[in-house]
């Protein structure tokens, strides 16, 4: 049974989405959270993502794999990574630490192939739109199912995340949404900071909308018990 848990942020804004769930859904639970935000601004800057960048050369992936080490040491049970644009890394990072690793994004993947053929990405920061139409594509393949992806990234959006103005990020997301209507039988929405969004979009389109937070705890509590 699990009772300690290690989540590792890429920025300080998740961190309270995360909490809030836990308090809901494992409130019984101790949890400790981990945050750099230099390394989403770093791969920003770089112009990359860690889809294709993946070896034990790079800066970034030392980093995070030091985060994953500490956690660790810290007597995390099992590691979640809360950023899809780190996701990638878990695969890597796993192989560190004798205890599990996962991505926050999963589940939801897991969850949006379940629900049909013709799947939506709506991502907002570059780094996440390759590895969430990736993973979508790799678990579909183990699964033996064709999909097509449909993604779309609304990076306007992120400068407004960046600058406090989330009245106009919500409205950038929620118009590119719309684009989706009659194209996708499910949408994902990539990152965590977007979850809020997920009542309003569904509405709109009339399908349904998966945000990775409440499924990844949700992934927590059914290893938990």
């Amino acid at each position: 049974m699990i009772e300690k848990i290690g989540f590792i942020h890429t920025g300080s804004a998740i961190v309270s989405i995360f909490e809030k769930l836990m308090k809901e859904k494992l409130p019984q639970k101790h949890y400790f959270n981990l945050v750099d935000d230099s390394i989403i601004k770093d791969l920003l800057n770089e112009d990359k993502d860690l889809v294709n960048n993946l070896n034990t050369s790079s800066s970034i992936v030392r980093r995070i794999s030091r985060l994953v080490i500490q956690a660790a040491e810290a007597g995390a049970e099992v590691i979640m990574f809360t950023c899809s644009s780190i996701s990638p890394v878990a695969d890597i990072a796993d192989k560190l630490v004798d205890i599990p690793v996962y991505k926050v994004d999963a589940p939801m993947a897991d969850a949006a192939i379940s629900m049909g053929k013709n799947i939506g990405i709506l991502a907002t920061a570059k780094t996440t739109l390759n590895p969430s139409v990736n993973l979508i594509l790799k678990k579909a393949e183990l699964k033996g199912k064709n999909v097509n992806v449909e993604s779309l990234l609304i990076s306007e959006a992120f400068n407004c995340f960046l600058k406090g103005d989330m009245e106009e990020h919500d409205r950038l997301i929620i118009e590119k949404g719309i684009k989706l209507i009659g194209k996708v039988d499910v949408i994902i929405l990539a990152q965590a900071s977007m979850s809020h969004l997920a009542e309003g979009i569904s509405k709109k389109t009339n399908v349904p909308v998966l945000t990775s937070p409440p499924l990844a705890v949700e992934f927590l509590k059914s290893r938990s018990s």
